[in-house]
C-alpha cells in the first residue's frame, strides 16, 4: 500500500478494494446457515476526483493518482473532475471494469496495469 498516510490513492489500490470487498462479502454469504441463501450480483463503487499519471514502482507499470475531495483553491486547480465508477460483477469472477465519465468501459488491467486473474485462454 501506501508509505505515507498522506499520499493520494492509486487506482489500481482503490479497484483492489473494491475486489477485496467483494470477494470477502460473497464469502461471507456462503458460510451463511440456513434454509435459503443470500447472494449478489455485483459491487459498485462510484466517486469524483482528478486524476495523474504515476510509475508504479511495484507493478512496474503506469497507473493513475487520483486526487479526491476539493482542492483548497479550486480556481486556480485547471485539472478535468472526473466521474469514476469502478464495478465488480460476480459474472466476471469479481474483475473490475472501469467506467470513467460514463463512456469508457476498460478492465483495470489495462488502465493500472494489474496482472489478470483469469490464466490465459480461460474464460469466465
Amino acid at each position: 500500500m501506501r508509505e505515507r498516510a498522506d499520499e493520494q490513492p492509486l487506482m489500481s489500490e482503490v479497484a483492489d478494494s473494491v475486489r477485496a470487498t467483494a470477494l470477502k462479502a460473497e464469502a461471507g454469504l456462503r458460510q451463511r446457515e440456513g434454509g435459503h441463501r443470500a447472494a449478489f450480483a455485483e459491487i459498485a463503487v462510484e466517486f469524483q476526483c482528478r486524476m495523474s499519471p504515476h510509475w508504479n514502482e511495484r507493478r512496474k507499470s503506469t497507473d493513475m493518482r487520483l486526487k479526491m475531495g476539493r482542492p483548497r483553491f479550486p480556481w486556480l486547480d485547471r485539472r478535468v473532475v472526473h466521474s469514476v465508477r469502478i464495478v465488480c460483477r460476480r459474472a466476471d469472477a469479481w474483475e473490475p471494469c472501469v467506467y470513467v465519465n460514463g463512456n469508457h468501459r476498460t478492465s483495470v488491467t489495462t488502465v493500472a496495469g494489474l496482472p489478470s486473474s483469469n490464466k490465459e485462454g480461460e474464460t469466465t
